[in-house]
């Protein structure tokens, strides 16, 4: 009997002792990690509430490190604008106001227009920067540098030119053109060739004779029996398409000649007329207007000749140099003209004309200048030229004047009709949101567009910042488009363009400064997030405190009367635990 109750109390003793120890011990983990519970289990209720509560901080976290990252990303904006808006701005003012004070001579304006070029490269590298991997102010495009100068063209549909505005037929220089008739000519042999010998030209090779032979507007024809032909289509006007290279033939000569454009002299004569005979005929303003001059007789009988600019023009020993060298030399290129003239009426002739495409700014692949907005025909917005899904195709002139492939574009027409900001048609201009907090949400019957009023944009528009567009009087919006037409001028003699162009130079530098105000302004914004995302730290932190903290006064206190308690309970285990002989083995 004195067995059993020994061995009920000590299984009494030891199991309230281990009770006693697992106590001490929580108590002690609540103290060293201040925690109330570390499983959910063991408070269910305030162990949801903790959940909930870092989460939400969990949330600031992803806010805050948007917010850094948009923060230094508007740092950099700033810091580019505001070289151009200062440095640059200051620079191209200095220039233009020296360039049209009518002191200096023509080699004096060529030094300023290539100042003006090298100004406007400068600022197309400080607008292609890239901040962590990402085009500032592409847009949503990140994949190559949005903005470019060049010199394109753009056509629509119809292969109309629309853009540039003034597009006109420009003579490339004889050596340029004589090597493509020598090209033309030794691919005609060459395909004559191989008539005569049965050979057939392989893909690869083909494709470049088709190449050099389209630059001259031949077309290349390939028979059934793989024999090769060759036509040009006359520009007489009745449509007529001349071999050059028949199927068993030897192919025509392709001849090359230039002769100043009978124009100049045209000019000159009426400009003899109207000094001789001081007064303006109407056949002699016709003449005039063709190279855009006008003629005025002075009360005193002499004569005031002027350009479209207002420009006084000497015409007393016939045309100036710079302006008689900017006329298109004609250039005719004849295939076979003796043997030619006997099929149709006229001889056969095509002219090589290259276009005189002046150095444009593109963004993301489109001129700044290619104004749809101004296609418009209703004020309201309602009736339009251009309609949706209208395309345009792209080119750019290479190095060797030829034309590149073209790039097929459709601007976003409707974007423009409803913002009214030509800036939309540009790939790329789609607003960028991010989250900062205020409680993101999306527009469900507007194709769960982003609500701006809900999140930060953080895209920048580099068309809409820089100008795109022309505005009423044909001048260009775009800053740095505005310099490379002042260079221009300025190499053609011309000092009215950029003396209008100082004007309209200061209203684009004002959209960028107008940027830069709007940068500082979303700056103080994100501070003001930032800091209110703090006080929202602290008080969540202080409600997981009080949800998940320990009581650490009370938790002490506790903590003490275990261990005094457990230490007791060693002490009296020595008496309760009866001592047996396998204790001193």
């Amino acid at each position: 009997m004195m067995r059993i109750t020994d061995k009920i109390t000590s299984g009494t003793f030891l199991s309230n002792n281990r009770r006693m120890r697992s106590n001490l011990i929580g108590s002690y983990t609540r103290i060293m990690t201040q925690r109330r519970f570390n499983r959910v289990s063991e408070d269910s209720i305030n162990g949801t509430k903790a959940m909930m509560i870092r989460r939400d901080l969990r949330d600031l976290d992803i806010y805050d490190s948007n917010l850094s990252s948009v923060k230094q990303l508007f740092t950099e904006a700033e810091t580019s604008l505001t070289k151009i808006a200062h440095t640059n701005y200051i620079s191209i003012e200095e220039q233009l106001t020296a360039a049209t004070n009518g002191t200096h001579d023509q080699m004096d304006m060529n030094i300023f227009a290539t100042t003006l070029d090298q100004i406007a490269d400068s600022m197309v590298d400080t607008l292609n920067a890239d901040f962590s991997e990402r085009q500032i102010f592409g847009g949503t495009n990140n994949s190559t540098p949005p903005f470019d100068i060049g010199r394109y063209c753009v056509t629509d549909e119809n292969n109309t030119v629309v853009y540039p505005p003034y597009f006109y037929d420009y003579y490339v220089g004889a050596d340029a053109t004589k090597k493509q008739i020598e090209e033309a000519n030794d691919v005609l042999a060459k395909l004559a060739e191989y008539n005569a010998n049965g050979t057939v030209a392989d893909d690869k090779e083909l494709a470049s004779m088709k190449q050099t032979l389209d630059k001259l507007g031949i077309s290349l024809g390939v028979s059934e029996d793989d024999k090769y032909s060759a036509a040009v289509k006359s520009e007489n006007g009745k449509g007529d398409t001349v071999s050059l290279l028949s199927h068993d033939g030897a192919p025509q000569t392709i001849t090359y000649s230039e002769a100043e454009n009978p124009v100049i002299a045209e000019v000159e004569a009426a400009a003899a007329n109207v000094t001789a005979n001081g007064a303006v005929t109407d056949a002699d303003k016709e003449a005039l207007a063709k190279l855009n001059l006008t003629a005025k007789v002075n009360d005193d009988g002499t004569v005031t000749f002027k350009d479209n600019k207002g420009k006084i023009i000497d015409m007393t020993n016939g045309l100036p140099a710079d302006i008689k060298d900017n006329v298109p030399k004609e250039i005719t290129v004849s295939a076979g003209a003796a043997e030619i003239s006997k099929q149709i009426e006229n001889e056969v002739k095509f002219h090589l004309t290259m276009v005189d495409v002046p150095r444009a700014v593109t963004y993301n692949g489109i001129p700044v200048d290619f104004d749809v907005m101004h296609k418009m025909t209703d004020a309201n917005g309602n009736k339009f030229d251009i309609q949706s899904g209208s395309k345009f195709t792209v080119k750019k002139l290479n190095d060797d004047f030829t034309w590149a492939e073209g790039k097929e574009i459709a601007p976003d027409v409707n974007a423009a009709v409803k913002g009214r900001d030509n800036s939309l048609i540009f790939p790329g201009s789609d607003p960028i949101y991010v989250d900062i907090g205020i409680g993101i949400k999306y527009d469900k019957d507007n194709d769960y567009k982003v609500d701006p009023q809900t999140a930060l944009d953080t895209s920048f528009n580099g068309a809409a910042i820089m100008g795109c567009g022309l505005d009423d009087e044909g001048y260009s919006k775009n800053l740095v488009q505005l310099v490379l037409d002042s260079a221009r001028a300025l190499r053609n003699g011309d000092q009215s363009t950029p003396n209008a162009i100082i004007d309209k130079a200061k209203e684009a530098n004002n959209n960028v400064l107008i940027e830069i105000a709007n940068l500082g302004s979303k700056y103080n914004s994100i501070e003001f997030y930032q800091d209110r995302n703090e006080d929202s730290r602290f008080n969540l932190r202080e409600r997981q405190n009080l949800v998940e903290g320990t009581d650490m006064e009370t938790e002490i206190s506790y903590f003490e009367s275990l261990r005094a308690a457990y230490e007791a309970s060693l002490k009296v285990g020595t008496q309760v635990i009866p001592n047996s002989i396998f204790n001193y083995i």
